[in-house]
């Protein structure tokens, strides 16, 4: 009787060991859950206390909290980002969030980002991504991608300028040239183009609502808006950014071909 007292209590150990080990292997969407949960409530403590003390985090390039890229660590991310967000804006909040669990412990994160910049009384309403990796139960790495004009305009880090359009004036691509744009996928949410130019090969001036554009090749090229303006950029392969709605005559200026995927977002 006593062995079998002994076997049960080892076998609802092993058991409930397993139940824990499962658990804890299921949890980083919802210790992401609770990160943006805290945030919204104003629990910075525990928003912090879900971080690695090594963690390594990236505001999207060009967005003004960039500037001191990569935060290592919680204090970098709390003195040098949490403050300034909370000092500098009458409000800042995040709203729609939807989550996506990987399989690599990574979860991505979409939604809106809310604010109203206190010097100017400028308003951001911006689409945001977030990449976030977990190790152990704690985040080790975050990625931002948001729409870095509007954030540069709150903060009136730039002028006014032609890149922003309204809908009504949106001439799209793939109509007016699908040789080099290609529509690969489109629902009700987004439309997936994707974009070839050969060395030397220019497009006509053509419109782009807000999204994401991925690079699969190194390339360089040339931009000219409708005022006449241009706009010379490298890219290399791999590289991911936001991109805000706008309008544009694209070229190949390199000496090899290049290709984009553009994801482009659909109004609500």
């Amino acid at each position: 009787m006593k062995m079998f007292k002994e076997t049960f209590l080892l076998l609802i150990g092993a058991i409930l060991f397993l139940s824990f080990k499962i658990s804890a292997q299921a949890t980083n969407r919802d210790i992401v859950k609770g990160m943006y949960d805290s945030f919204s409530t104003g629990n910075v403590p525990a928003v912090l206390d879900a971080m690695d003390p090594n963690i390594v985090w990236n505001e999207a390039e060009n967005v003004p909290y960039a500037d001191r890229n990569p935060y290592i660590g919680p204090t970098a991310v709390l003195e040098g980002l949490f403050y300034r967000l909370g000092s500098e804006w009458d409000y800042f909040t995040l709203s729609d969030i939807e989550l996506h669990e990987t399989n690599d412990d990574m979860v991505i994160a979409a939604g809106h980002y809310n604010g109203k910049y206190k010097k100017t009384g400028k308003v951001v309403k911006a689409q945001f991504a977030h990449h976030w990796t977990l190790e152990n139960g704690k985040v080790t790495k975050f990625q931002q991608y948001t729409d870095t004009y509007q954030f540069n305009k709150a903060l009136e880090k730039m002028p006014e300028d032609v890149t922003s359009l309204k809908s009504e004036d949106m001439i799209d691509a793939a109509k007016v040239d699908p040789k080099h744009y290609k529509v690969e996928f489109e629902n009700d949410k987004v439309r997936v183009l994707r974009i070839t130019y050969e060395p030397g090969e220019k497009s006509v001036m053509h419109s782009h609502p807000e999204g994401v554009a991925i690079f699969m090749t190194d390339g360089e090229g040339r931009f000219t808006f409708p005022d006449g303006k241009t706009q010379d950029n490298k890219f290399k392969a791999g590289k991911v950014i936001w991109t805000p709605e706008t309008k544009h005559q694209p070229e190949n200026t390199g000496k090899k071909p290049f290709e984009v995927i553009q994801i482009e977002m659909k109004s609500k």
